[in-house]
């Protein structure tokens, strides 16, 4: 790899001018400086005690003898290459044409393992646009972290049980008259949990007209209410093991997972392990107790179990009547996660609101003495809204992941039909649907709250999903019709446009992007890179002919340009989860 060839031989210079061990990394010219590629000298300064422009001038002196550069410069504490045309378009073209798909994968990472925890739905409603991003981050992260050379295992901690899964078994205790599934299952307990939300509504309202005087929150009221009470005892029923609540239970978590398994084939999810919250709730209590031998945590003089997090202050771990709050089912699971995998590495894809939780669970594991705790992070990101404000479950306002990629679908297919498109079109359409979706949301940095609108998703043209599919289906068009059997004997010594060029180092900083994504885990990197990529391509397309050369040795050139970016494209796309269609 070009890039990687340069940060070498700037490396063996910079030992001979006493920097041992620098991490070297070099970057494109901005387009109005000459060079193709930048090497930063100012955080040499520190090191060095020099002026960053003394040391730029020291390294090119030191690189002229380079076979491989045709021009350096030293401006301003920056040193700017410019590499020798053959070298630069043989080394990046023969680099991609010989590895196709699998041009930026590395073995930076190889014997080292990551587990990365995402989706984490609640067994009583469908999974709406909020757990797409969740799902489609988790999928592009293990993607990145596997290129890189990790072995990814990805899992579903599936939240199964709790108070919030007994409002829907109650409403449907109540109003379900022993239905069956009419619709998606998900989908159909989802119901019952908006009409428990309505009925406590109604008894909140009805409470507050009788008793005007009393100013009690309708999250307060839930102790006090019937409804509430109902619920709560459903709770302690199933904690119980009772026989029926425990059968309506299985009935009704056995509806709700099958669904998410539709909606996941759907995504393209894929897990190595699901965990289920019911089978690893308890898990945290023995821990706790073990700890408290140890002397790391400390009991009250009401029997609760508390830890001293300095700072962060005092956690209950257990309470006094002995059972585990949340905190303490995060620990036992997260352990046994680890028992079960040892991975180096774990990830939990979880939104911000979490932050403090996170912080809290790692300091606690460390304080526990779990070594392995220093490889935990919480993979946090930004709220996902609609561009008329938040999503509510409890009120049934969210934008429901089926019905949404549903709705792309059909906007695919009117666009698809207005072109002309013809065989397997529903399919197509999905496939379309699912990477405009994925590709709207990736191209967001993680951390930030974005606002989703279909319709910008949808659009074949602008910084979306679909575009990039266009681009990738109009490069394997013209190699189709160029029908060109092998790129054996290019001849790189022709002269080369500027579109060409910049085409060819873009290409060359794909596995470097690869690699700092896989250190950053900024996903969105991924995403501008192909968008970059793809508009230096139409405007390399519409200035220079390709498929309609005489000179024979200009088209082939040409022609495995087109197939280096066709190939990138795809590979950036696979990254991020997303599957081209092969006509638009």
């Amino acid at each position: 790899m070009i890039k990687s060839k340069i940060e070498e031989i700037i490396v063996k210079a910079l030992g001979e001018i006493g920097v041992i061990d620098y991490p070297v990394r070099i970057d494109l010219t901005p387009e109005d400086r000459k060079g193709d590629f930048t090497f930063n000298c100012f955080p040499l300064a520190r090191i060095l005690k020099k002026n960053p422009q003394i040391i730029s001038s020291e390294l090119l002196t030191k690189l002229q003898r380079e076979e491989l550069f045709e021009e350096l410069e030293s401006v301003q504490g920056y040193l700017n290459i410019t590499v020798k045309r053959k070298e630069l378009f043989s080394e990046v073209i023969e680099d991609i044409l010989s590895k196709g798909l699998n041009y930026g994968t590395s073995s930076m990472y190889n014997g080292m393992s990551a587990m990365v925890e995402y989706s984490s739905p609640n067994t009583n409603k469908p999974q709406h646009l909020g757990h797409i991003r969740n799902n489609v981050l988790g999928m592009a992260l293990s993607n990145v972290l596997e290129n890189a050379g990790y072995t990814v295992i990805r899992t579903n901690l599936i939240n199964d049980r709790g108070i919030h899964i007994c409002k829907s078994m109650l409403a449907y205790k109540k109003w379900g008259e022993n239905k069956k599934p009419d619709i998606k299952g998900d989908h159909f307990v989802g119901q019952y949990y908006v009409l428990f939300e309505k009925k406590y509504d109604e008894e909140y309202r009805e409470w507050q007209e009788l008793n005007p005087d009393l100013n009690i929150s309708k999250e307060e009221f839930f102790k006090i209410s019937t409804l509430g009470q109902e619920a709560q005892r459903l709770l302690q029923l199933w904690e119980e093991g009772d026989k029926e609540t425990m059968v309506l239970w299985s009935k009704m978590n056995k509806w709700v997972i099958d669904g998410f398994m539709e909606t996941y084939e759907k995504l393209g999810c894929r897990f190595d392990k699901i965990y289920l919250e019911s089978d690893t709730y308890k898990s945290g209590k023995k821990i706790v107790q073990d700890a408290l031998l140890k002397g790391y945590v400390y009991k009250e003089k009401d029997g609760a179990i508390k830890i001293d997090l300095s700072e962060l202050g005092h956690k209950v771990l257990l309470r006094s009547d002995g059972t585990s709050v949340y905190m303490t089912q995060d620990i036992g699971t997260t352990v046994l996660k680890h028992e079960d995998y040892k991975t180096d590495l774990q990830f939990f894809v979880v939104g911000d609101e979490q932050n403090f939780h996170f912080r809290l669970l790692f300091t606690i594991l460390e304080i526990l003495d779990y070594k392995w705790a220093k490889g935990c992070h919480h993979y946090s990101y930004g709220m996902i809204n609609l561009p008329e404000g938040k999503m509510k479950s409890r009120e049934g306002t969210v934008v429901d992941a089926d019905d949404l990629i549903n709705e792309l679908q059909k906007m695919v297919i009117y666009i698809m039909s207005k072109r002309n498109i013809s065989g397997g079109i529903d399919a197509k359409a999905l496939k379309l649907a699912v990477g405009a979706i994925k590709f709207m949301i990736l191209k967001i940095n993680p951390t930030s709250t974005m606002i989703f609108n279909p319709g910008e998703a949808i659009s074949f043209e602008g910084d979306t999903g679909p575009y990039l599919n266009y681009v990738y289906v109009r490069c394997e068009h013209i190699l189709n019709k160029a029908d060109i059997k092998n790129f054996d004997g290019i001849d790189y010594s022709k002269s080369v446009t500027s579109e060409e060029i910049a085409l060819v180092k873009h290409l060359a900083c794909f596995p470097g992007l690869c690699l700092s994504v896989a250190a950053d885990y900024n996903l969105s990197s991924i995403a501008s890179y192909l968008l970059s990529l793809a508009k230096k391509f139409h405007k390399f397309y519409h200035l220079h002919d390709v498929l309609h050369q005489d000179d024979s040795a200009l088209k082939l050139f040409r022609l495995a340009i087109v197939r280096c970016v066709r190939d990138t494209i795809n590979k950036g796309l696979k990254l991020l989860s997303i599957d081209v269609v092969e006509e638009m």
